[in-house]
């Protein structure tokens, strides 16, 4: 043997002296050895042998050449082989079938349909592609063009991905495309493909999943979704003008709080009015005595008395219209139009009409009410309806407290309600403070959610306080925020923009 084989089998010359052929030939290999040897040792030429020995640390060796035998006197006198050792090449050739068992397995059994062609043709497919197109066997659409199996719409696209892939080497993304089958119809598919080198030529490889089932739940979706959005709008119009009632009735509820207070306030201007007017009467029975005379000085004295009469009712009935506008304009509808108003003239307004409403139910009830007014405040544009809601809504809110307290304490507690305004920088803050029972901290995060309410059922909407917060911040691009403390009272604090 020579060097190239010792280092192979990895055998010494002594160990190798000893041995036998059929020592180191692998047991798998020997009966075919054998054979072998005996067509030699005939005088036949074996032009080429495969054989596995087995080497010193027992790995086989994959062996490739031929053997010759030296006849004497038509006797066999020594055989030479001459070998090279294919161990890796055949490794890799096992691997290789391997892989290639595994791809035709994978491709046989794929869920989706696998198709491969080259130059245009369908070249392999597997049973998906058939069930797909709707042909009984794969020859049915091997040798086809493939372009005749693919939507017109969609030839274009299908020869600019296959340049694509054939040009980059690189998959092409996956596309909705439409195929047709054997009898005509069209399918949606979802299509991919990849260069591919198949039986030694380059190719590509095309998957196909069919999306029909998907496109119909899509489309069913998109139904639903149609008639969800016009059950939603449908939904939101009816809820829109629920609020709108809530609302309307939160308004009128709160006039039916002023109306006792707007009673008291407009009885006043109405006294002055009967008194001027009883008073005036009573100067033209005197003035028709004293023309009579031929009083004149006294005559034009009573007239100058008359004017000023006169004056006090203009005065006085201004007033009381006023009053009558101001609750007009609370109960209709907002215009949403902002205007200059006299944030201060509110604020006194409502303070009065919120606590004379409250001792008109309760005669027993009597709190200290003032108000706190930045006389430099000027107007500010707001929505006067809307701004005059809140400031009433607060300063009814305050009464509240302060009269529940006074329950719980009695004659002990003295209650106290304040309105002041000021401006703070570009703002200007409105502030209600009442020394009421507070508001505890575990619902702090929750006065001013819609439908809340720290009253007892009957005595309140839940609305009032959301009103007020969406007025305030939606409305004028404000804030309104609340500093309480349990048992000591609230201060609720209405932030405007200048």
């Amino acid at each position: 043997v020579n060097r190239a084989w010792k280092e192979a089998m990895g055998y010494s010359d002594e160990e190798i002296a000893r041995l036998k052929v059929f020592d180191v030939i692998s047991p798998a290999c020997r009966d075919h050895c054998a054979l072998l040897f005996q067509e030699i040792m005939s005088g036949k030429i074996i032009p080429r042998v495969d054989v596995q020995f087995t080497s010193k640390s027992g790995t086989v060796v994959e062996l490739e050449g031929s053997i010759n035998c030296s006849l004497v006197d038509g006797k066999p006198l020594a055989t030479m082989g001459i070998f090279r050792d294919v161990t890796e090449r055949k490794l890799m050739e096992r691997e290789l079938r391997q892989s290639e068992d595994r791809y035709r397995k994978l491709f046989e059994n794929a869920p989706d349909a696998i198709l491969v062609h080259s130059e245009g043709i369908y070249i392999y497919v597997n049973n998906q592609a058939c069930q797909l197109f709707g042909v009984a066997s794969p020859e049915q659409l091997v040798g086809r063009d493939i372009f005749s199996t693919i939507h017109p719409d969609y030839r274009e696209l299908a020869v600019n991905r296959i340049q694509q892939i054939a040009d980059t080497g690189l998959p092409s993304p996956s596309r909705e495309m439409k195929i047709l089958r054997q009898d005509g119809s069209a399918v949606d598919v979802e299509a991919t493909g990849i260069s591919i080198v198949f039986r030694g030529k380059p190719a590509a490889q095309a998957i196909l999943r069919d999306i029909t089932e998907r496109k119909r739940v899509e489309e069913e979706r998109r139904n639903w979704s149609r008639q969800l959005e016009k059950k939603v709008v449908e939904k939101t119009r009816h809820l829109k003008e629920a609020q709108a009632k809530l609302i309307q009735s939160e308004k009128m509820a709160s006039l039916g709080e002023l109306t006792a207070g707007i009673a008291h306030e407009i009885q006043n201007p109405l006294n002055f009015v009967n008194n001027f007017s009883e008073v005036s009467v009573e100067l033209l029975d005197e003035m028709q005595a004293e023309i009579e005379q031929g009083n004149t000085e006294e005559v034009k004295q009573i007239v100058t008395d008359l004017k000023q009469n006169l004056e006090k009712i203009n005065h006085h009935g201004k007033r009381a219209d006023s009053i009558v506008k101001g609750m007009l304009q609370h109960s209709r509808t907002s215009t949403g139009q902002k205007e200059p108003t006299d944030i201060n003239a509110l604020a006194d307004e409502y303070m009065r009409l919120a606590y004379h409403g409250l001792r008109a139910k309760d005669k027993s009830f009597n709190a200290k009410f003032e108000t706190d007014l930045d006389p430099n405040l000027g107007k500010i544009n707001v929505i006067p309806q809307d701004m005059g809601r809140v400031i009433l809504n607060l300063l009814t809110n305050a009464f509240y407290a302060v009269t529940e307290k006074k329950k719980q304490l009695g004659d002990s507690f003295q209650p106290s309600v304040t309105i002041s305004t000021r401006k703070t920088g570009k703002n200007v803050e409105i502030r209600v403070t009442d020394n009421g029972n507070g508001i505890p901290e575990k619902i702090i995060d929750k006065i001013f959610q819609p439908f809340f309410s720290t009253k007892p059922t009957g005595k309140g909407t839940g609305l009032g306080l959301s009103l007020c917060y969406e007025i305030v911040t939606k409305g004028h691009g404000g804030e309104l925020s609340v500093e309480t403390k349990e048992g000591e009272g609230s201060i609720f604090i209405c932030t405007l923009p200048l």
